[in-house]
């Protein structure tokens, strides 16, 4: 994994945190009051924040499958083996898509400090086939971690254990200091800056 430029020292104050999609997706449903809790004390705090276009897909593939279940056993009485078959077959309406849409645009129109930014280019996307050659990540992962990465985060907030396990371990083993890359959950964000 290539090194990152170093952080200046305003990082090192304020930090630069990427969202894993988990994280927006808790508060997107309100599963998870403390991501929601999370997300406005970043709001507070001014923190820069980002996340991936990726991310927004994951949202609407969740959201759509979400739907489509919850219309399959409203209509149909249907058994959850019947959804799994069937889940890449929706038959979601206009309606029902601009549902989600509109949920999903509204959240981001809520947390307009959230940055969406990207990976391009074939230096980035040989990092992200390098870290699938090299490690057990799954790929969606590593789409956010190389994200994060080069778009000069210094925190990827998750709520997979495996991932903050594997990817800092991958980190390590690549020489990248934790002073300028972590993997960590919310609750550690709050420790490592408290306010």
């Amino acid at each position: 994994m290539q090194k990152r430029k170093k952080t200046n020292f305003e990082n090192l104050i304020k930090p630069i945190i990427y969202l894993d999609s988990c994280i927006i997706r808790n508060a997107l449903n309100s599963r998870n009051k403390e991501d929601v809790t999370f997300l406005e004390e970043l709001r507070k705090r001014k923190y820069e924040c980002k996340t991936s276009i990726y991310t927004l897909l994951e949202l609407f593939e969740a959201s759509k499958d979400r739907q489509y279940l919850i219309k399959l056993v409203a209509n149909k009485y249907a058994e959850v083996n019947e959804f799994l078959r069937k889940r890449t077959e929706r038959d979601l309406n206009y309606e029902e898509l601009d549902d989600i849409s509109e949920q999903i645009n509204s959240l981001f129109l809520k947390y307009e400090f959230i940055e969406i930014c990207n990976i391009s280019g074939d230096e980035d996307w040989g990092l992200v086939k390098s870290i699938c050659e090299t490690s057990n990540i799954h790929i969606s992962d590593i789409i956010h971690l190389t994200t994060a990465f080069i778009n000069n985060c210094t925190h990827l907030v998750t709520r997979d254990d495996f991932l903050i396990k594997e990817g800092n371990k991958m980190l390590e083993d690549n020489d990248v200091s934790k002073a300028n890359f972590i993997i960590c959950k919310p609750e550690d964000i709050m420790k490592l800056f408290p306010e």
